[in-house]
C-alpha cells in the first residue's frame, strides 16, 4: 500500500564542472523536503515558490562534493533534482527548522514564515519531468495538515487540521479535543506536513510500482539511504534474477 500510493521518483542529474561528465540516478521519496523560499517583505510565501527552489540547481561544495569516475576525483558537481512520478497520496513537508553552529554547539531554531498552499487543485505538471498520464494528472487537493506550535524543534506542540472523506467538513485535533475548523484555518506559520490527494484518477493500488518496475526497479527490493536523505531503491542484477527463476 506504501508502495503503490505513497511512493514517487525524483530524478538527481549531478554534471561535472571539469569534463562535463553528467550522471542521472532515479531516487524513490515517500515524502518531499521543501525549502522555505525567502519571504519577500515581510509577506506570506507561496507553495509554489518553495517547490521552484527545491527544483533550481545546486552547486554542491567541499563538504558534499561528488566523486567523478572520469576525473578520478572529487568536485563541486552542479546538482539538479526535479520530479520524475508522483504518488496517489503527496506528502508534503516544510523545512522549518533551521540548525546553526554556535558557541561549540548546535542552536536549532524555527523559520515561523507563513506559507500560503492551495486547499483544493495543486497543480504539479510544471514540475515534473516524466510523463504525465491525462487521466490521473497530478493534480490535488489537501486533506490534511499537521502544525507545531513553538520555536524549537526540541519543544512545542503538534495538532491536525484533517478534512473528513465522508462529509468533507474539517476538523482540528488537539490531543483529546476535536472541533469544528477549515482548510484555510491550517494556513499557519505553524503548518508543518501537508497531506495531499489527486484528485482524479486515483486507482484502488495506486500504480506506483508499475511505473518504478518500467524503470528497471524492484519496488520491494534491498532500500538504502543516500546522503541526501532520498531512498536508493536498487533492482536486482540479472544474474540474481536468473537464479530465482532456476529455483524449483
Amino acid at each position: 500500500i506504501v508502495v503503490d500510493h505513497c511512493q514517487g521518483l525524483h530524478r538527481s542529474h549531478l554534471t561535472c564542472p571539469v569534463c562535463g561528465r553528467e550522471s542521472i540516478k532515479f531516487d524513490v521519496f515517500s515524502s518531499i523536503s521543501l525549502p522555505l523560499a525567502a519571504s519577500k517583505e515581510g509577506n506570506a510565501i507561496p507553495l509554489d515558490d518553495c517547490l521552484e527552489k527545491f527544483t533550481e540547481g545546486e552547486q554542491l561544495d567541499e563538504n558534499n562534493a561528488w566523486y567523478c569516475e572520469n576525473c578520478k576525483r572529487h568536485v563541486c558537481a552542479l546538482k539538479m533534482l526535479a520530479l520524475w512520478s508522483v504518488p496517489d497520496i503527496l506528502i508534503l513537508h516544510l523545512k522549518r527548522f533551521k540548525y546553526e553552529h554556535k558557541g561549540g554547539g548546535v542552536v536549532r531554531s524555527k523559520i515561523e514564515d507563513k506559507v500560503v498552499f492551495p486547499i483544493d487543485q495543486l497543480d504539479l505538471r510544471p514540475y515534473i519531468l516524466g510523463p504525465i498520464d491525462d487521466e490521473a494528472p497530478p493534480i490535488y487537493n489537501l486533506f490534511g495538515v499537521s502544525e507545531h506550535t513553538g520555536s524549537t524543534a526540541n519543544s512545542g506542540h503538534y495538532t491536525a487540521t484533517v478534512r473528513n472523506s465522508k462529509d468533507a467538513n474539517w476538523y482540528k485535533y488537539n490531543d483529546s479535543h476535536v472541533g469544528s475548523s477549515s482548510g484555510e484555518a491550517s494556513v499557519t506559520g505553524g503548518a508543518y506536513l501537508l497531506f495531499y490527494k489527486r484528485a482524479k484518477g486515483m486507482t484502488k493500488w495506486g500504480g506506483m510500482a508499475r511505473v518504478m518496475q518500467e524503470r528497471g526497479i524492484d519496488p520491494r527490493g534491498a532500500l538504502n539511504t543516500d546522503q541526501d536523505g532520498f531512498t536508493q531503491v536498487k533492482s536486482k542484477s540479472k544474474s540474481q534474477k536468473k537464479k530465482k527463476k532456476a529455483k524449483p
